[in-house]
């Protein structure tokens, strides 16, 4: 089994973390590493449409439902992408 490596940016909206994950991507696959870039919520095609539902009724629902379906699209994005990745050795941004 090879292991790879798992990178998150953390920080309030607007601070510049898609700038900074964007450059190091760049940089990382100009070093011809095996990088794969991802987002959450989102990441998946099951993700992203959880992610744009939640955006767009985000008045219809309450606070449980939509936690419920944040979790839903974490749990496709880790299952989907993330650990298949570090799985197969990649580094997972």
């Amino acid at each position: 089994m090879h292991s790879g490596k798992f990178i998150s940016f953390e920080g309030s909206e607007g601070c510049g973390k898609s700038t900074q994950i964007e450059r190091l991507t760049k940089r990382l696959e100009n070093l011809k590493i095996d990088v794969i870039h991802t987002r959450e919520p989102g990441g998946t095609k099951l993700a992203e449409s959880l992610r744009n539902l939640i955006l767009k009724i985000k008045s219809d629902i309450n606070i449980d439902e939509e936690i419920l379906m944040l979790m839903a699209a974490r749990s496709h994005h880790i299952n989907n992408i993330i650990k298949p990745a570090l799985y197969k050795g990649s580094l997972v941004i």
